[in-house]
């Protein structure tokens, strides 16, 4: 690593080798990788450190770190059998590029992020439990199937709000059915920010259906209960209830998005945001929102029928 000249880090940042600089830490704690071509193997680090107001030596440091030869978040690659490292105590590989998980009770304490090219298939009945700020975060795609009488759910483990269930990247395409999202904020994660429950970035496409979104937390950068921006999405015969933030903002969404027979009740700002979208809405029930019923702004256009506000 060539040293060139400083850089501040912070909190959850990724230190690449081509940075190449000095790292002047400037708060009580971080964490950071730092990542080398597969054929450089790091045996030792090394860190200097200094005030960054005076440039005197720090009288206390508590440096931890380990070296790993293999990576866990490998989005860039693309996926089979021969490098997916997930690494995480709850994720069992199968069939090459598919994923899921070992048991249909899953207690998740620690992100997940999973590689573009793989997929995450959840059993009916499957229940996750989020600890405080923990999210699962996709580059591949997320395949949620439930039943009517055995729901997929996603939940808080504790009293303090989880993060976000979060899908990147247009090889991403995602299908939630009879799942229940309580609980969530939001998540800032390897410099995206998430400010919903479930969240799409830039997805091939998403689709909801019969689905239930209830009691979102603003917290965690988080505002909404679901939040998707320049991708395609249905969400069909789903419920947004008591959610803190907007149930619904649509950011650039792709023509002929839609949202259908889905009712909203007593959510805490806006039950609709659009911005920049063009979307069909029909059978649309909005009951006491905190703001606005539906909101269109910033170039946006909507086609409806059969929509009641009260």
């Amino acid at each position: 690593i060539c040293v060139e000249e400083n850089l501040n880090l912070f909190s959850d940042i990724q230190y690449k080798e081509e940075y190449g600089s000095t790292i002047s830490i400037n708060s009580t704690q971080h964490k950071f990788n730092i990542k080398t071509n597969r054929n450089k193997v790091i045996k030792n680090i090394y860190i200097k450190y200094s005030s960054i107001f005076d440039r005197s030596n720090i009288k206390e440091i508590v440096l931890n770190y380990k070296v790993e030869e293999k990576l866990n978040n490998l989005q860039d690659k693309p996926a089979g059998e021969e490098w997916i490292n997930i690494n995480h105590p709850e994720i069992l590989v199968k069939e090459g590029r598919f994923l899921s998980f070992k048991n249909k009770l899953v207690f998740l304490k620690e992100d997940i992020i999973l590689p573009k090219g793989t997929e995450l298939r959840m059993l009916p009945g499957t229940k996750i439990f989020l600890d405080k700020g923990v999210s699962i975060i996709s580059y591949g795609s997320i395949t949620a199937i439930g039943e009517k009488n055995n729901k997929i759910e996603f939940l808080p483990l504790g009293e303090s709000p989880w993060g976000s269930v979060a899908m990147i990247g247009k090889d991403s395409t995602n299908k939630f059915n009879y799942c229940t999202f309580a609980g969530g904020s939001g998540k800032y994660s390897q410099g995206k920010y998430f400010s919903a429950m479930l969240s799409g970035h830039e997805v091939n496409d998403i689709r909801i259906s019969n689905c239930l979104f209830k009691n979102s937390v603003i917290a965690n950068g988080g505002d909404d209960a679901v939040n998707i921006k320049k991708s395609y999405v249905l969400i069909d015969n789903s419920k947004f209830i008591g959610n803190g933030g907007d149930a619904i903002d649509f950011d650039f969404v792709d023509n002929n998005s839609r949202i259908t027979n889905s009712q909203f009740i007593n959510n805490g700002k806006d039950a609709i945001d659009l911005s920049s979208s063009n979307v069909y809405l029909s059978n649309i029930e909005i009951v006491s929102s905190g703001d606005k019923g539906l909101s269109v702004g910033e170039k946006s256009y909507v086609y409806s029928d059969n929509f009641r506000i009260s």
